[in-house]
């Protein structure tokens, strides 16, 4: 099979191809940062209200998928006015990534990530700065409310494109639509216009956005002859791949943020407050899941002949891994912390926590065992027996003929089990 190059976002061509995406180098601080003083009081009002918009229509669409079967058809229409939507909120943030994509590149990306992780081991580091260039991710030191806003109106605007033509199951679509809808509205709450903070109503005589049909030139993609079928596959497959990434960042940057809240809120014995804010973290890590079935959303042999292959070329130390994922790394840590937190707090017998801390841990593990149980079943399908990029590495000093070599399903089941003892339940 030849091989090609994962799409560049100098591509003429932008269906299918795949943008930068501008991440805060620390997630902690991003919620720190007010919004830019770039808008007047106007134009706050006005993104605020479409926000609103964006929120009440994702709202709309995640109840009535839920409680009823759609058609493919009827699907596509219903994703196509969220995305219309979306695209409106994109439009009226655009000029934050513009303003980005002038001072920020790869190069001031990695000495962010540098100076952050000094004291990090080299082989680390540097996985950490592949990771990032090979997904086209570059890191803010200090990353605004408006601009994250701005990529997560990009990023969800660069799902839904493509959403009506991914075999996904609804169940993903579903967690797909409610998380952005629970993106938009945490960031809605930074939008005040005025300085007592109070949050003004969506003026009611304000045009509704009219349903439009599917862009044109993603339609249009799937519709043509594809005279060329494996570089059609290809296309797709690595956009899916790069998109889904990104998302899964962002799912990872605000399950992070709740987490820490929880934290925060269990140290102040306000129980019920951080059993809400590790309900809604656990939202943001089914979507992680969600995110990693439509990052995959295409044939094993196109995993393995093509995607897998990039991935070695990328050329990480020790192997490529999801371990490098710096926004993943942090979420670990923050759950890592909330532990600690509620052992120190309520004890290690969880029959003597409050019942909204139980509660509320009870949820998250569950949905965090989930997610390793969909992992196996992603790692079985794409990967079958063989081994991690990581493994193939380490692996390559072992006596071969006195040790088994465990394949990456072998590895994640063993992680499974870890994870069923964590929280002490």
């Amino acid at each position: 099979m030849r091989t090609l190059n994962a799409p560049t976002s100098e591509e003429i061509d932008y269906s299918y191809s795949w943008p930068k995406t501008f991440l805060p180098l620390n997630s902690k601080n991003s919620s720190s940062q007010a919004t830019t003083a770039r808008y007047s009081q106007a134009e706050i009002i006005t993104i605020r209200s479409t926000l609103v918009k964006v929120v009440g229509e994702a709202t709309k669409l995640y109840t009535a998928l839920k409680q009823h079967i759609v058609s493919m058809s009827e699907l596509t229409i219903k994703l196509a006015r969220l995305n219309a939507m979306i695209i409106h909120a994109h439009n009226l943030l655009e000029l934050e990534l513009r303003l980005l994509a002038q001072t920020e590149d790869y190069e001031t990306s990695a000495e962010a990530v540098t100076d952050m992780l000094r004291n990090q081991s080299a082989e680390l580091l540097s996985g950490y700065v592949i990771y990032d260039r090979y997904f086209n991710v570059i890191r803010i030191r200090s990353m605004s409310i408006s601009q994250l806003a701005a990529q997560v109106a990009a990023t969800s605007q660069g799902v839904l494109n493509d959403l009506p033509f991914a075999l996904l199951g609804i169940d993903e679509i579903l967690v797909i639509i409610k998380t952005i809808k629970l993106m938009f509205e945490s960031l809605l709450q930074n939008f005040y216009p005025n300085a007592d903070g109070m949050h003004p109503a969506p003026n009611e005589n304000d045009a509704s956005i009219q349903a439009k049909e599917h862009p044109h030139r993603w339609a249009s993609f799937w519709e043509h002859d594809q005279n060329d079928a494996e570089k059609w596959t290809h296309k797709v497959a690595f956009y899916r791949w790069m998109i889904g990434h990104h998302f899964f960042n962002l799912c990872s940057i605000f399950c992070r943020e709740n987490l820490i809240l929880a934290g925060v809120a269990f140290e102040k014995n306000e129980e019920t407050t951080g059993g809400q804010f590790l309900q809604m973290a656990k939202e943001y890590l089914r979507a992680t899941t969600a995110a990693m079935w439509y990052a995959g959303n295409f044939p094993a042999q196109t995993y393995r002949g093509e995607i897998r292959q990039s991935m070695v070329q990328a050329g990480a130390p020790g192997g490529f891994s999801g371990n490098q994922n710096l926004d993943y790394t942090f979420l670990k840590e923050a759950k890592d912390q909330l532990r600690k937190t509620i052992l120190s707090k309520y004890g290690n017998n969880s029959c003597n926590w409050p019942i909204p801390v139980y509660n509320a841990v009870s949820e998250f593990r569950e949905i965090y065992l989930h997610d390793m149980e969909q992992h196996i079943l992603i790692a079985a399908a794409k990967v079958g027996t063989d081994t991690s990029l990581t493994q193939k590495v380490w692996q390559q000093g072992l006596p071969i003929e006195e040790v088994r070599l465990k394949n990456a399903v072998d590895v994640l089941r063993a992680m499974a089990r870890l994870r069923q003892q964590e929280f002490n339940l």
